[in-house]
């Protein structure tokens, strides 16, 4: 027992409470990429007993932060669109996630909020762990034909996509760290199999964003991993033709934009109909002007997390949107200029912020299982960047 304690670091100063509520959120970021249903369940497990031990605790200070507030009035806006909605049957349904997106936030931020480095690595281990066993399955899944791409248990291929990229991203810069790979073949191997998952998926975006990660990680340290990934992605195009037809669609992009042409067209016709309040979360099928022209029926969104906002909350949540990410960049560019602070915490904490940058730019931050892992990476970066923690 004193083992298993010591490897959840379960610390002889923290409550049954909190040692519940750690195990809890251990438990949430293990199996969210593996069961939709176990995930929320976790979650919500995770919310309640995080908000009953804040509000009888009264411990509200973990809460003065400048991007919990920007978060929250993000939520806020989001939840005051479903009242001012086109249609209000349609955009009620969004409100539960509204919910759950800030209070999971939260409760993420509340569960590590006394984060240390051993927790730190502990967290690290967990995802990873889960990454390597979803991105196994994933690949698996696509050489037995299972399924046409690389896809988890539970979600199709742009959810593990989303989740294996944002992991890669952590991975990448915890090279160093002996704790959780005690010697570099153990990295290799992780960083190879975790990036043939995001290959196999066969999402053109997230093959963008990894390349880039990897390109940054190589630049920065290691030269040898690049050298080997482009030879790994070089005979995957060679004897993969799903992968080499999917390369092929990403240099003619113009040609292949998956209706994302209509999609663009039908955004530009309709923003500057409500650009304040937004036509209300999901109201694309119901306002979307050009459905007869798309190929691809099953589309019910825009595919852009910038134009969703805009067009389901208004400009204004589309600014604190951006807003959040512009303060994780200050932030960011403030820790690492800091010369007390020892290179390797720095090393890591790029890591943390490239990670939050996928969910930036590639989008996923809105999906139910992508929306956990944010919320993990973004409360890990605002305990990091917390003065006095890592230094």
């Amino acid at each position: 027992m004193n083992k298993l304690s010591s490897y959840l670091q379960l610390d002889s100063y923290d409550s049954t409470s909190r040692r519940i509520l750690w195990i809890l959120f251990l438990l949430l970021i293990t199996f969210n990429i593996f069961s939709t249903a176990a995930g929320q369940f976790l979650v919500s497990l995770t919310i309640i007993f995080s908000f009953a031990l804040i509000i009888f605790k009264k411990n509200f200070s973990f809460l003065k932060n400048t991007l919990v507030y920007l978060y929250s009035l993000f939520a806020v806006l989001s939840l005051i669109s479903v009242f001012l909605s086109v249609d209000f049957t349609a955009s009620s349904k969004n409100i539960p996630f509204i919910i759950i997106f800030n209070f999971s936030f939260i409760a993420c931020l509340y569960a590590i909020n006394n984060l240390n480095s051993e927790k730190l690595n502990l967290i690290f281990s967990f995802l990873f762990t889960t990454a390597l066993i979803a991105s196994i399955y994933g690949s698996l899944s696509f050489f037995l034909e299972w399924s046409e791409r690389a896809q988890s248990t539970t979600s199709g291929y742009y959810t593990l996509g989303i989740y294996l990229t944002s992991v890669l991203s952590l991975g990448l810069f915890s090279a160093k760290n002996e704790k959780i790979f005690p010697k570099k073949i153990y990295w290799y191997i992780f960083i190879i199999i975790i990036f043939a998952g995001i290959f196999f998926t066969l999402n053109r975006v997230h093959w963008v964003a990894a390349g880039i990660l990897i390109l940054i990680c190589g630049i920065m340290k290691e030269r040898f991993l690049l050298l080997l990934l482009i030879i790994v992605s070089v005979l995957a195009l060679i004897f993969v033709p799903e992968v080499n037809e999917r390369f092929s669609m990403l240099l003619n992009i113009t040609e292949f934009t998956s209706d994302r042409n209509f999609l663009w067209q039908g955004f530009i016709q309709l923003m500057g109909q409500r650009p304040v309040t937004g036509f209300g979360p999901n109201t694309f099928s119901i306002i979307f002007p050009l459905k007869n022209e798309i190929v691809d029926k099953s589309i019910n969104s825009w595919h852009n997390d910038f134009v969703q906002i805009y067009m389901e909350r208004g400009i204004f949540a589309l600014l604190i949107y951006v807003s959040i990410y512009v303060f994780v960049c200050i932030n960011f560019l403030k820790y690492i200029r800091d010369k007390k602070i020892l290179q390797n915490y720095k090393y890591v904490l790029t890591g943390i912020f490239l990670a939050l940058s996928v969910f930036f730019f590639a989008g996923g931050s809105f999906d139910p299982i992508g929306n956990i892992t944010y919320s993990v990476i973004l409360s890990i970066f605002i305990l990091y960047t917390k003065p006095n923690s890592f230094t």
